[in-house]
């Protein structure tokens, strides 16, 4: 269940993104609800938005995204000159 209490508004995530990745804004957020990516949000109305904390915290850990390894950082033992 989703708590209320426990929700940001636009600008209160737009401001913790801005503290911990260097970027983030209101416009942001919008442009990503109108083409929905991003975080979850729960609009109430015509016109209140809010981010549930643990909908958004389980979106940002969805984020990580693993490093891949070149196809030529390793080369198999047969290709490497003698």
């Amino acid at each position: 269940m989703v708590s209320l209490a426990n929700s940001r508004t636009p600008k209160e995530l737009a401001t913790l993104l801005k503290e911990k990745t260097g970027t983030g804004t209101e416009r942001m957020l919008r442009m990503w609800r109108q083409q929905r990516i991003g975080p979850p949000w729960i609009k109430i109305g015509h016109n209140i938005i809010l981010y549930p904390n643990d909908a958004f915290d389980l979106w940002l850990t969805s984020q990580v995204q693993e490093p891949v390894r070149s196809r030529h950082s390793r080369r198999p033992a047969e290709l490497l000159p003698a």
